[in-house]
């Protein structure tokens, strides 16, 4: 199958042989992928998704052995978040950012100073909005 995009570029679905391409105007080759294990598909389409997971984000946090501690974020699903914060306090009820680091991939592991008290970790979207927190842990 083959969709015109709106950029005058056009999306290429290769059926049965379980591939899939897209073309510039011009016709140079932009994207060309498979899928790894072998699945084939009857057709392919390229289009934008957006996604927020139910449920809170999933956070763990490993304490290192020279004073740092690492948190790991993710939320499966999610495609708004491009930061995430990590927020401190003594008590959950009471807590700060602390750091923000920039989302990378599927899990973003964040090295910071070991903490004592609670943590937890913030989604936040490109626009600077907060999307959705995990639950207080304490450290």
């Amino acid at each position: 199958n083959v969709q015109q995009l709106a950029d005058g570029g056009v999306f290429v679905g290769w059926g049965t042989d379980g591939s899939f391409s897209e073309f510039d105007k011009h016709g140079a080759l932009r994207f060309d992928a498979r899928f790894a294990d072998g699945q084939v598909d009857y057709r392919a389409f390229r289009f934008e998704w957006s996604a927020k997971p139910t449920g809170k984000p999933a956070m763990a946090v490993r304490q290192n052995g020279d004073g740092t501690m690492t948190v790991y974020a993710s939320w499966n699903g999610a495609t708004g978040i491009t930061h995430w914060q990590i927020c401190t306090g003594k008590h959950p009820s009471r807590m700060e950012t602390a750091v923000t680091h920039r989302r990378h991939g599927f899990e973003t592991a964040m090295t910071m100073p070991a903490q004592s008290g609670y943590i937890c970790i913030v989604a936040v979207g490109a626009d600077g909005r907060r999307r959705g927190a995990a639950r207080p842990i304490p450290v």
